[in-house]
């Protein structure tokens, strides 16, 4: 379940670019302020607020603590089959007018059961009852989200495109020693049809595996206690030096500055 859930922590700013989500999340500020960045948005979160965002998604962020504390926020990145299961389910009760604005005040009701979501996650045993537990929990907030016409994206269709499908599948592994050839196999095409398909979504498997295992290694160094050597491991990089090269290069921080932030 650590998947679904993370504690974001910093005493120092931490300032990002060219992150990528992708996964569908929802970011909940406790202290500080978050922000994000696209070459034509810019949302400020702040205290108290939510977030949301779809997915694929790729954006600067800042996230930024008080004087009076570090900054903390709870970040959800529920599985796609619980999202499916929902519209299966409810789809036909959702409202078609809901507020575009990706950053909103939770009602106390929605607080209450945010909270009461994250608590089953923290405590639940990995087991079959539990995740059905946590996944019902989980739909009582997206129907108060619809109720209140707020979160839209954490309810919507995911994205069918060859791209999305790719992505799921690296993220089953990110530290997999992907190659175009396998992954052509497993998706029943030739390796120039994969190509080809995926130059026609402005992307390729190179770009896609890149993003996803710098973005993951983001999210390690800013939550996980693992050291920089096991991180870039875990992301099929053996030398941590070529990781901490292409790490800067993405991102615009080393991996050992964005550490000594927390």
């Amino acid at each position: 379940m650590n998947n679904i859930y993370s504690l974001y922590q910093a005493r120092k700013p931490q300032v990002l670019r060219q992150l990528l989500v992708s996964s569908p999340l929802l970011v909940w500020v406790q202290r500080g302020q978050k922000r994000i960045i696209t070459e034509n948005s810019d949302y400020r979160c702040h205290q108290g607020e939510c977030l949301v965002l779809p997915a694929p998604y790729q954006f600067g962020v800042e996230n930024m603590p008080l004087a009076q504390g570090p900054y903390s926020a709870h970040c959800i990145v529920v599985p796609e089959a619980w999202t499916i299961r929902f519209l299966q389910q409810y789809g036909s009760q959702l409202p078609s007018h809901h507020q575009q604005h990706p950053v909103f005040s939770p009602s106390d009701t929605l607080s209450q059961q945010l909270e009461n979501f994250i608590h089953l996650i923290k405590t639940a045993e990995i087991s079959e009852l539990a995740m059905t537990r946590a996944e019902h929990a989980w739909q009582q907030v997206l129907l108060t989200m619809a109720f209140e016409h707020v979160g839209q994206t954490l309810y919507t269709h995911p994205e069918n495109s060859l791209a999305n499908t790719i992505r799921t599948l690296i993220q089953a592994d990110l530290g997999h020693s992907w190659q175009l050839e396998q992954l052509a196999k497993n998706l029943n095409m030739s390796e120039s049809t994969l190509r080809r398909k995926l130059h026609k979504e402005h992307t390729s498997f190179t770009q896609i595996l890149h993003d996803m295992r710098m973005s993951y290694a983001a999210h390690l160094l800013m939550t996980s206690a693992d050291n920089i050597q096991q991180i870039a491991l875990n992301i099929g990089y053996s030398s941590p030096s070529k990781f901490a090269s292409r790490f800067e290069k993405q991102f615009g921080t080393t991996p050992s500055e964005l550490r000594k932030t927390r």
